[in-house]
């Protein structure tokens, strides 16, 4: 077995317990392409238990002075994998620290960190061959710098965030309305944040609290 997939448990801070337990399709052993296409890939490499001659075999190593390496880490080791299989255990607590990386308050070079991010999952997908790999993988790509825009990139300064759209540029063609808008139309999408910004904190307090509502209801 070259990678194995678990559970883990989410412990916060107050001492609550919560298993994130993963809906995959099968615990059969599969290739890492058939996982990719028919999973959900994990963007956390501690969730997987990996065969060290594997990584070794295909010299397989993190970023060196990169932040947020795990995303592409275990995207590009599970492309490689042979033989990889998903257990329903759960096998590690992940505790909530306020001081964590993730945690830490919106600032330019964090941001930067989340694009480059982005585009390492990009690099990985131009070097698989297989078509449909490409294509999941690329999505990963789209729905990280899709994040990066709601959730970080709104919040710096005019001249910062029309650095950053220059700078990183999604790949087109792509299917989301928003990225693919702000691919063909970046100078546009700057204008019109730049509108709205004032008014986003608002709306995403009030986006969240009918999301609460909606999830108490179920």
């Amino acid at each position: 077995m070259d990678i194995l997939k678990f559970d883990y448990a989410l412990v916060e801070r107050n001492g609550s317990t919560k298993n994130i337990i993963e809906e995959f399709d099968s615990q059969d052993v599969m290739s890492g392409h058939d996982f990719i296409k028919r999973n959900s890939i994990p963007w956390s490499s501690w969730l997987c238990a990996y065969r060290r001659l594997f990584l070794l075999e295909n010299n397989i190593l993190f970023r060196e002075n990169v932040r947020f390496e795990d995303a592409d880490y275990i995207i590009n080791c599970i492309r490689i994998a042979n033989r990889i299989q998903y257990a329903a255990i759960v096998v590690y607590n992940y505790i909530m620290y306020d001081s964590q990386t993730t945690k830490i308050r919106c600032e330019k070079n964090k941001i930067v960190n989340f694009f480059e991010q982005s585009d390492r999952i990009k690099e990985i997908a131009y070097k698989e061959q297989d078509k449909d790999v490409s294509n999941c993988i690329m999505r990963h790509h789209f729905f990280m710098y899709k994040m990066n825009i709601l959730r970080y990139w709104w919040r710096l300064s005019y001249k910062d965030r029309k650095e950053l759209l220059v700078t990183y540029q999604p790949m087109l063609p792509c299917k989301d309305k928003l990225v693919s808008f702000i691919g063909r139309y970046p100078r546009l999408f700057l204008m019109a944040s730049t509108v709205v910004k004032p008014l986003l904190p608002g709306l995403r307090y009030v986006y969240l609290k009918i999301k609460d509502r909606k999830s108490s209801l179920l």
